[in-house]
């Protein structure tokens, strides 16, 4: 057993109290643990179902328990396949129209664990098999090594990012230090980990590759259609009739023990942030006490109540690049410097997000303001833009939860609602990807928030945006959007 705390309190204060609690627990042995090792596959083994409201094929290999000395060459390994910036071998298919959808991930467990492949055909024009091919041959390009320092190096710098903000939650960190109390792990395993990480080479992701992605794998093949649903009786035994007015007597001591009462702390605005005037935009920032990693959020006051289809141009833009590199150069690019970038759009607002490692600030912004400025997108990228969202439409109207939130949204707004205002899959895929483009100019004709966490001072980021990042002056803002409900 062990008791896990996080939270803003004194260490030497809190031990004399959990020694007084559970002091008299005796420790014992810890019994073994007898859970079954998985079976292994043996050769390609299939399975075919109907299981999808579309093709939809797995791949699956055994790998390693979590805290096997393999476990962190694999995740690097899993991170080459695909990642947050969109550069690897299996981000790639996608990219390039190769494969309709394709996901890569890992899933370690105490006593064993497993390498996924999802991936959905092209509709109508590629096989279940064929797709399984290519992902197939994406895994090998692990093996030969033949992929840049600059890629690997840019992995790293990725890991090492998401490590850090792992660290900074106190919610996190009671994972963290469950995890490790679980498998016999110590604090030094955590704060090990960048140097770890650090040295594996590319030899070493040859090596567990070979290793775990061999021929021995499982296949599930999901063709259109769902399987028949077994009905249920009702069982044969009355429901069991519960007192609610009784208590127990553990419940009535539970009750009885004493609780101090919280103390709010609410967030001082003259204090707990800067706000610095940006000729009518507004800069926020705040230290971040933790870690080297940044955060900052360029919020536009122009959203989706205004224009329902800015979510289509959020997804464009994740295709935009400057003209003279391409997609994927420019996303190595910004990985190496030690940062990703996504953009979103909300009911409000569009947003470009930016997070990463904070030396390397002032080339991130320069950069992705020309991207902004003059985004480069090319028509195959938005052909396959549309199909992915006719596939998502598809998919949508067999998922019990999305239907619910678009009555919930249509409750709340009637004709207002955005999706009853959305383009439908059919109006997207006539759509001029030029024209999608052409919305970007309507959002920077509006007010700006920029909302930066990180260690740099309030006065220099207020240096770094005027001097790379383009504003207007004094725009008219539409956040927050005054819908009437219904």
């Amino acid at each position: 057993m062990g008791l896990i705390l996080t939270g803003n309190f004194d260490p030497e204060e809190v031990k004399p109290i959990i020694e007084a609690k559970f002091g008299v627990l005796e420790g014992g042995d810890i019994p073994e643990n007898k859970i079954a090792e998985p079976f292994k596959f043996d050769g390609r083994q299939v399975m075919n179902k109907r299981l999808t409201p579309i093709k939809v094929g797995l791949m699956g290999f055994r790998t390693v328990p979590a805290g096997h000395p393999d476990e962190l060459v694999l995740d690097v390994a899993n991170s080459l396949l695909q990642n947050e910036s969109g550069t690897g071998f299996v981000d790639q298919l996608q990219n390039d129209g190769k494969i309709m959808m394709a996901w890569s991930f890992a899933e370690n467990m105490d006593e064993a664990g497993n390498q996924y492949f999802i991936y959905v055909p092209k509709i109508l024009i590629q096989s279940l098999k064929g797709a399984e091919k290519l992902m197939i041959e994406q895994v090998e390009k692990l093996k030969t090594g033949n992929y840049s320092d600059d890629l690997l190096l840019s992995i790293k710098n990725e890991m090492y990012k998401n490590h850090q903000l792992s660290t900074d939650n106190q919610i996190n960190r009671g994972y963290l230090f469950a995890n490790m109390f679980r498998r016999g792990k110590t604090y030094k395993d955590i704060a090990d980990y960048p140097n770890r990480l650090k040295k594996v080479s590319k030899e070493d992701i040859k090596r567990v590759c070979e290793k775990y992605f061999g021929k021995d794998y499982f296949v599930l093949q999901s063709r259109t259609g769902f399987p028949k649903k077994e009905k249920l009786e009702n069982p044969k035994f009355k429901p069991v009739q519960v007192d609610q007015i009784k208590e127990s007597e553990y419940a009535k001591a539970f009750k009885e023990i004493p609780e101090n009462k919280l103390k709010d702390r609410f967030i001082d605005f003259n204090k707990d942030l800067t706000e610095i005037d940006l000729k009518g935009n507004k800069l926020y920032v705040v230290k971040n006490p933790i870690n080297d990693i940044y955060d900052l959020t360029i919020q536009y006051h122009y959203g989706e109540f205004s224009d329902p289809d800015l979510e289509i141009l959020a997804d464009l833009m994740s295709y935009a690049h400057p003209e003279n590199q391409s997609l994927v150069e420019f996303k190595k690019e910004i990985s190496l410097l030690g940062s990703n970038y996504y953009f979103e759009s909300t009911s409000n607002s569009f947003q470009l997000h930016i997070t990463g490692i904070e030396k390397n600030l002032d080339q991130i912004i320069k950069k992705l303001n020309a991207v902004v400025q003059n985004p480069y997108v090319d028509e195959k990228s938005f052909d396959i833009l549309a199909k992915s969202i006719k596939t998502g439409r598809k998919a949508e109207k067999e998922e019990p939860m999305v239907i619910a939130q678009a009555l919930a949204q249509y409750g709340l707004f009637g004709d207002k609602s955005l999706v009853k205002n959305r383009s439908t899959a059919k109006e997207i895929s006539k759509m001029n990807y030029k024209d999608v483009l052409g919305k970007l100019q309507e959002v920077k004709k509006h007010r700006v928030s920029i909302h930066f966490t990180g260690l740099t001072k309030s006065e220099e980021i207020k240096e770094l945006v005027e001097s790379y990042y383009t504003l207007e002056r004094n725009a008219p803002s539409l956040m927050p959007y005054k819908t009437p409900l219904v």
